[in-house]
C-alpha cells in the first residue's frame, strides 16, 4: 500500500485537493507567451504617479508623518547650528527609541543646501508647509530606488538556471525576457499590497526599510558570483537597517542570512568569504556610529537608545495574523500556492525559493517576539513577498486569478463610487447621510471643495480603472502581470481619487489642521518683535524661544513640524511655554486649543507666557 494509501482520511482529503492547484512548473509554451514585460514607460509612469501622489497639499499627519518630519527637522537643525547637534534620534532633548536616525540624518542632508539656498535668497529659514512636503518628496525618492532594487534582485534570480522553466523543445521564452517579465510583476505585487500605501506616503521609515531590504536581497542573489563585494554590501545594509528600524529588522535579515548561508547550496559555498566582509563591514559601521554617538551625545544617552532596542513585547500570534491577512494581501495567497506546489514536486530545494521563504520566516518569526519597538500588525516584509509572488504567478491556479479579480473589481469599484459620493455630499450635501457622517469625519471643515483639476484627475482616473476592468475581461493573451493588474490598478485608484477629492477632509481628520494654524497665528502674536505687548521689552528678546515640558512628546512634535518656532534647549529661559497639560495658573495662558476630531479634549495644546509680566513692563 502506497504511503499516501495509509495516510488518515482527513489528511489524504487535504493531499488530493492541494494537488489540483495548478501545475508543476509552467509548460514551455504558455512561458514562452507569458512572457511579455509591461512597457517601460507604462511602469515607470505608474510608479511616478503612485509616488508623488498625496505627498504635497496638506500638512503633517498623525503617526509616522508628524514623527519623521519633527525628527528631520531636529537634525537639520543640528547640523546648522540652530539646535544641538546628536546622532541619534531626538526631539529637542528627549531620546525616541522607537527607530534609528539614519532616514531623519539623510532627509536633513539633502534639503541642507535648500534650506542654505532659502537662508540666502529669501532670508528665512523653509516654511513648514513647504519642509514637510519636501521630506515626503525624500521619502519617495527611497520609495522608487526600492522598486528598481526589487525589479533587478527579482531578474536576478530569474536568471538562475534553476529558477527558469522546464523547457526541453528550447521553446521557451529567452533569459531577457523571462526575467524583465518576472521583475515587473515583482513590482505590481508590492504596489497593490494594501497594507504599504499609506505608510509609503508618510515620512516614516517604510519606504528607506524597503529600499535596504530590496537591496540585501540583490546582493545576496549577485553572493554566489560575487561574494566579496556582496558581502561588503550586505554588511552596509545591515547596519543601515539598524540605524533605521532598530534592532528587530536587521536581527531579523541577519538571522536569517546565517540559515541561507548553511542551508542554501550556493550560497555555502562562499560563506566564509561571504561571512569575513559581512562582518568586519558592519562592524566597522556600527563601531564608528556608537564612538561618534559616545563623543557626541555622551554614554548615557547613547544608553538610553540601546537598552530600548533590546526591549521585548510578546505579541498575540493569532491578532498578527489577523492584520497580516488584509495588510499582505493579495501577496500572501500567491505565496501559499507557491509553497504548497513547490512542497508538492519538490522546488524546495531550488536556491531562489530557499533563500526568499527563509528570510520571510525569520522576519516573521522576529516580528512575532516584539523586540524593540517593533509591531507585528504593522510587519510587511514586503520584498520577499513580492519577489516569491512574481515566481508564484508561474503557477498560479485559475480559481485564484479569478478571486483576485473579482476581489479587486468590487472592492476597489466600491471604494471609488463611495469616494465619489461622499466628494458629492462634501460639495452638494447629498446624500444627507453622508453628508452628516462627513461632519463627524471632520468636523469644523472650511472650504471643502477640491479645485476643477482635482475633479477633472479624478474623472480621468476612474475613467482609466474602468479601461483596466474592460481590458482585464475581453483581453485573452497571456501575460504574467494579468493577475495583479487589477489589483495594482485598483489600490492606485482609490488612493489617487482619496487625495484628490478627500484631502481637504483628510487633512482635518488625519493632521493637525487648523490647530497649527491656530497656534501659528498665537506664536505670530505673542513672540518678540510683534505686537504683543506683554512680550515686547522681554528679557533676551533676540534669543526667544518656546520651551516644551521634558516628556511631552505630542507638543514637541506639534511644534517642530508645523511651526517655525525654535524650540528651547534644556535649562534655556524661554518666555513662551508650550505644553498638552492645562495651565496651572490661567493668567499665564495665551493660547489652547484641541485638534476638531478630539471631541474628549483629551488633548489640549497650551500657549503659555513663563511667568506673569511686571506692571513696570507693559
Amino acid at each position: 500500500m502506497a504511503l499516501a494509501d495509509r495516510a488518515p482520511a482527513p489528511r489524504r482529503k487535504a493531499r488530493q485537493r492541494l494537488a489540483g492547484w495548478g501545475e508543476a512548473r509552467p509548460l514551455p509554451g504558455l512561458a514562452a507567451s507569458a512572457a511579455r514585460p509591461i512597457r517601460g514607460w507604462l511602469l515607470l509612469s505608474l510608479i511616478a504617479v503612485y509616488s508623488l501622489t498625496g505627498l504635497f497639499g496638506h500638512g503633517p499627519w498623525r503617526g509616522d508623518d508628524i514623527l519623521g518630519v519633527a525628527l528631520t527637522r531636529v537634525a537639520l537643525d543640528g547640523v546648522l547650528g540652530w539646535d544641538s547637534l546628536s546622532l541619534l534620534p531626538h526631539l529637542a532633548g528627549d531620546i525616541h527609541a522607537r527607530e534609528g536616525p539614519l532616514g531623519a540624518w539623510l532627509a536633513a542632508l539633502l534639503l541642507l543646501p535648500i534650506e542654505v539656498a532659502a537662508q540666502l535668497v529669501g532670508g528665512a529659514r523653509l516654511a513648514p508647509e513647504r519642509f514637510d512636503d519636501l521630506v515626503r518628496l525624500i521619502h519617495a525618492l527611497w520609495l522608487t530606488l526600492g522598486l528598481y532594487a526589487l525589479w533587478r534582485a527579482t531578474i536576478r534570480l530569474a536568471h538562475r538556471r534553476e529558477a527558469r522553466p522546464v523547457d526541453p523543445l528550447g521553446i521557451g521564452p529567452d533569459a531577457h525576457a523571462y526575467g524583465r517579465t518576472l521583475g515587473d510583476c515583482a513590482v505590481l505585487l508590492a504596489l497593490a499590497c494594501l497594507g504599504t500605501v499609506t505608510r509609503w506616503h508618510e515620512a516614516g521609515p517604510a519606504a528607506l526599510s524597503f529600499l535596504l531590504q530590496a537591496g540585501l536581497i540583490w546582493a545576496l542573489a549577485c553572493a554566489p558570483e560575487r561574494p566579496r563585494p556582496s558581502g561588503r554590501f550586505i554588511g552596509a545594509l545591515l547596519a543601515a537597517l539598524l540605524l533605521t528600524d532598530g534592532i528587530e529588522t536587521a536581527l531579523a535579515c541577519g538571522l536569517g542570512l546565517v540559515v541561507v548561508t548553511r542551508v542554501v547550496h550556493v550560497i555555502a559555498l562562499v560563506r566564509g568569504p561571504l561571512w569575513r566582509e559581512i562582518g568586519w563591514t558592519f562592524c566597522l559601521g556600527i563601531g564608528l556610529w556608537i564612538a561618534a554617538t559616545l563623543w557626541i551625545d555622551g554614554a548615557a544617552r547613547t544608553g538610553i537608545w540601546w537598552s530600548a532596542q533590546f526591549q521585548f513585547h510578546l505579541q498575540a500570534p493569532w491578532r498578527a495574523i489577523n492584520d497580516w491577512a488584509w495588510t499582505w494581501w493579495p501577496l500572501w495567497p500567491i505565496v501559499a500556492v507557491l509553497i504548497v506546489q513547490a512542497k508538492r514536486h519538490g522546488l524546495l530545494q531550488l536556491a531562489h525559493i530557499q533563500m526568499l521563504l527563509i528570510l520571510l520566516g525569520v522576519i516573521v518569526l522576529v516580528g512575532w517576539t516584539g523586540i524593540g519597538s517593533s509591531v507585528p500588525g504593522q510587519l510587511i516584509p514586503v520584498a520577499p513577498l513580492a519577489i516569491l509572488g512574481a515566481f508564484g504567478l508561474l503557477s498560479i491556479p485559475r480559481s485564484l486569478t479569478n478571486l483576485l479579480d473579482w476581489f479587486a473589481v468590487v472592492v476597489f469599484t466600491t471604494i471609488g463610487a463611495l469616494i465619489w459620493l461622499y466628494w458629492s455630499a462634501m460639495v452638494f450635501e447629498f446624500p444627507q447621510e453622508l453628508a452628516q457622517r462627513l461632519r463627524y469625519f471632520a468636523p469644523g471643515l472650511q472650504s471643502p471643495q477640491p479645485g476643477p483639476i482635482e475633479v477633472l484627475f479624478g474623472t480621468a482616473v476612474s475613467g482609466l480603472w474602468l479601461s483596466l476592468v474592460v481590458w482585464r475581461v475581453r483581453r485573452t493573451g497571456l501575460h504574467l502581470w494579468r493577475p495583479v493588474a487589477l489589483s495594482a490598478g485598483g489600490l492606485g485608484l482609490a488612493w489617487i481619487l482619496m487625495m484628490a477629492l478627500w484631502l481637504p477632509a483628510l487633512d482635518v481628520n488625519r493632521g493637525f489642521h487648523p490647530l497649527s494654524d491656530q497656534l501659528n497665528r498665537a506664536l505670530e502674536q505673542a513672540l518678540p518683535g510683534h505686537s504683543a505687548p506683554t512680550l515686547a521689552r522681554w528679557p533676551g528678546a533676540p534669543n526667544a524661544c518656546v520651551s516644551v515640558p521634558a516628556g511631552d512628546t505630542p507638543a514637541r512634535l506639534l511644534l517642530l513640524a508645523t511651526t517655525s518656532a525654535r524650540l528651547g534647549r534644556p535649562g534655556e529661559p524661554c518666555p513662551l511655554r508650550f505644553q498638552t497639560s492645562p495651565a496651572a495658573d490661567q493668567r499665564l495662558e495665551i493660547w489652547s486649543g484641541t485638534r476638531p476630531t478630539d471631541r474628549q479634549g483629551r488633548e489640549r495644546y497650551v500657549l503659555l507666557v513663563s511667568e506673569i509680566p511686571r506692571k513696570d513692563d507693559r
